[in-house]
């Protein structure tokens, strides 16, 4: 088997446009997403867009003011742009279904993964994070100097460049952050990636893995150690 790794941007069109392009090229028989069963779920329900503040018991009080707070962006950016968050994995699980490909779930639990944000996001992270905030309210164009940006098309998929720079100011600015959104998941979803690749019933057949543009560079690096098939699209 060989993996297809593609990158996209969850309020990107052109994510959407590349998505519809490669599923439906016909030339895979497996299509894996960056979503779990929870999220999976939840993006088909009517009440996607809503949280129930009894996930606090679940997930602890600041995975939970994260999930709203990342959410909230997320809506807001995807109103900007005319593109809802999420409409990418959407179309790779309503086409895989449509031409009959098998669909795999890679992701880490969403619980588990705020539950780890509620027990692992560090102090001084949060306090980074406030001081980032206000900063960027107030200073926007010197903050996004200051990151490496001068400007940013919310509209397209980022380039390599810009997503190795966004993924390694994450890593240096908030560690604790980096673990729990990027790096811990990179890892479940490279092993998912193995296990399918390495089943019988899925030899000889390519498979697409559609994943956010930020974890690309992280699972390449272990794709790589993991010593299996792939070609980053």
């Amino acid at each position: 088997m060989v993996i297809y790794l593609l990158g996209t941007s969850h309020i990107s069109s052109a994510s959407v446009a590349q998505i519809k392009k490669e599923v439906g090229s016909l030339k895979y028989s497996v299509v894996a997403v960056e979503l779990d069963p929870i999220r999976l779920k939840s993006m088909f329900s009517k009440e996607s867009g809503s949280l129930s503040p009894r996930l606090i018991f679940q997930v602890g009080v600041v995975g939970y003011l994260f999930a709203v707070l990342g959410r909230y962006v997320q809506q807001k950016l995807g109103r900007v742009v005319g593109v809802m968050p999420g409409e990418e994995m959407k179309t790779a699980v309503v086409l895989s279904a449509k031409n009959k490909l098998k669909l795999a779930l890679i992701d880490r639990r969403i619980d588990k993964t705020l539950r780890a944000f509620s027990t692992e996001f560090s102090f001084m992270d949060k306090m980074r994070m406030v001081y980032d905030f206000f900063y960027a309210i107030l200073f926007q164009k010197k903050y996004l100097e200051k990151v490496g940006f001068k400007s940013f098309d919310l509209t397209s998929v980022p380039s390599s460049e810009v997503v190795k720079l966004m993924v390694g100011h994450l890593e240096n600015r908030y560690p604790s952050l980096y673990k729990v959104l990027i790096h811990d998941r990179n890892k479940v979803m490279v092993n998912g990636l193995v296990r399918l690749s390495r089943k019988e019933e899925n030899e000889g057949v390519d498979m697409l893995a559609v994943v956010g543009a930020g974890h690309v560079p992280g699972m390449v690096e272990l794709l790589e150690k993991k010593k299996v098939e792939f070609v980053v699209i």
